[in-house]
């Protein structure tokens, strides 16, 4: 079983990038739909991590 901390040949290709392609939004981003959903929920609910909020 490989060690998770192990580092590969390739470590150092992660920094050859296109600038120009970053960041790769690949799907819809949340909308004014989401928003209200979310002030919605949190009317009720409080002390919500701050993932969700």
């Amino acid at each position: 079983m490989p060690k998770v901390n192990s580092v590969s040949n390739r470590s150092s290709d992660w920094a050859k990038i296109d600038p120009t392609k970053v960041p790769n939004i690949i799907v819809k981003p949340p909308g004014p739909k989401s928003q209200q959903l979310h002030a919605r929920c949190t009317k009720y609910f409080k002390g919500l991590s701050g993932q969700v909020k």
